[in-house]
């Protein structure tokens, strides 16, 4: 079973990579769709996102730790 602190490290290590991933996407399908979006606001835009799955992978991890018990 993984410790909260193990949890969190998988965790923002996995989104960190999907976050690195997200912006490749964006600078490549944003154009595709005609939107004009600046760096920095990809770079808002991704770190939302982030934020979001940060908290949604993590709380998911703890209760099928916690089932598991």
């Amino acid at each position: 079973m993984q410790s909260k602190w193990q949890s969190l490290k998988e965790t923002v290590t996995h989104v960190g990579l999907g976050y690195i991933a997200a912006l490749a996407t964006q600078f490549v399908v944003f154009p595709m769709y005609g939107m004009d979006v600046t760096f920095f606001e990809q770079l808002q835009i991704g770190w939302i996102f982030t934020a979001v799955a940060l908290a949604r992978v993590f709380l998911v991890r703890r209760y099928y730790n916690w089932k598991h018990k």
